[in-house]
């Protein structure tokens, strides 16, 4: 009987080149509060140049019906501009996940750590709302964001009935 191994993989590209904002278009048809003036041809908010995410995983027999197995996800994304002025942007950011675990047809084993790397940028930034009125405005004063995640780890049990 003979061993085979496999691998598998995927590519997906997704180019944004010459892309514009759609700010200049907004007021066609719609009531508009602001103005827009000097945003056309910048970037657009919350959108990444760059993303991507590559994934390992190996798995192989422990003992008996007992099966292990290992895990690594990296995910990548790139700077983003908080809004159409393009003036502040949040710094890119790399997460690594890695789980390592065994399994039974009825019980699973797993220990896990979550960012591994314990990044610490910022994920998402956005202009404030004015609370009165709820319309975000050109040039406020305020950028919000959002908090990293910890670093966790742990460990997983389940058990199949």
């Amino acid at each position: 009987m003979a061993d085979i191994g496999a691998a598998e993989g995927a590519f997906e590209a997704n180019v944004r080149h010459g892309i514009v904002s759609p700010a200049a278009r907004l007021g066609q048809g719609i009531a508009q509060r602001g103005s827009f003036d000097g945003v056309v041809g910048n970037e657009l908010p919350s959108a990444p140049r760059i993303t991507w995410n590559v994934s390992g995983q190996y798995e192989d027999n422990l003992m008996g019906d007992w099966d292990w197995y290992g895990r690594v996800d990296w995910a990548h994304q790139g700077s983003r501009y908080t809004d159409f002025s393009n003036i502040a942007k949040t710094s890119p950011y790399d997460n690594v996940n890695i789980r390592v675990g065994a399994r039974s047809p009825s019980l699973s084993v797993e220990v896990f750590v979550q960012n591994a790397l314990d990044h610490d940028e910022f994920l998402q930034g956005a202009l404030g709302v004015d609370l009165f009125t709820f319309i975000r405005g050109p040039n406020k004063n305020e950028v919000r964001v959002s908090a990293p995640i910890p670093r966790t780890y742990g460990i997983r049990l389940a058990y199949n009935f």
